[in-house]
């Protein structure tokens, strides 16, 4: 299997602060790309063809099929159509695909789950408990399997089923856990009534 550098497939760049953003306008932006949404992103995976990007987006808005990195977190997610026209700031990183021969939804499965890739992230945190960073030069010189672009989409359909899957099983239990408590209330209050 042969193996590449990330930066031969990927340019890496990091938002803008809000303080930056509100600086340049003179009107109050509300629409920022949040936890919020990057978390309905992250489970709600659109595997979106990704052609090579040339052109920056100044304004740091976001467009459909972006991949963004959650700093925090160390995941990544590609830009829902919900999601579209947000500001992403400064915690996320925007990846640009600048080869074709990596699929986005490969790399989020790369980026977020391959155990080879969660090693040499966790390598090269930086900061403290609090804030754990990867700096974006660590970023680019991660090591990642290099697959026919065919496997790496099939390999990316799994991925996105799998975290949907997931989703539902999380809300599932939620929903479970919730019903669980408001029967087992309702008989607490039967029996404290005899």
């Amino acid at each position: 299997m042969k193996k590449a550098k990330l930066k031969n497939f990927v340019s890496v760049e990091a938002g803008i602060s809000k303080s930056k953003i509100e600086a340049r306008c003179s009107t109050i932006l509300n629409d920022y790309y949040d936890i919020e949404a990057f978390q309905e992103d992250y489970f709600m995976i659109e595997l979106i063809a990704n052609e090579k990007q040339k052109e920056k987006n100044k304004e740091f808005l976001l467009k459909l099929g972006d991949v963004v990195i959650n700093v925090s977190t160390h995941l990544a997610a590609i830009v829902s159509q919900k999601n579209v026209g947000k500001i992403f700031t400064n915690n996320f990183i925007r990846v640009r695909f600048t080869n074709v021969s990596l699929d986005s939804g490969y790399f989020l499965y790369l980026f977020n789950s391959y155990s080879e890739v969660k090693r040499q992230k966790l390598r090269e945190v930086q900061g403290t408990n609090a804030s754990q960073r990867i700096p974006i030069k660590s970023l680019e010189e991660l090591e990642i399997p290099i697959l026919p672009l065919e496997t790496q989409r099939v390999i990316a359909k799994a991925y996105a089923q799998s975290v949907q899957l997931q989703k539902k099983l999380k809300d599932y239990g939620e929903h479970l856990e919730q019903m669980t408590s408001l029967i087992l209330e309702e008989n607490m209050a039967n029996f404290l009534e005899e």
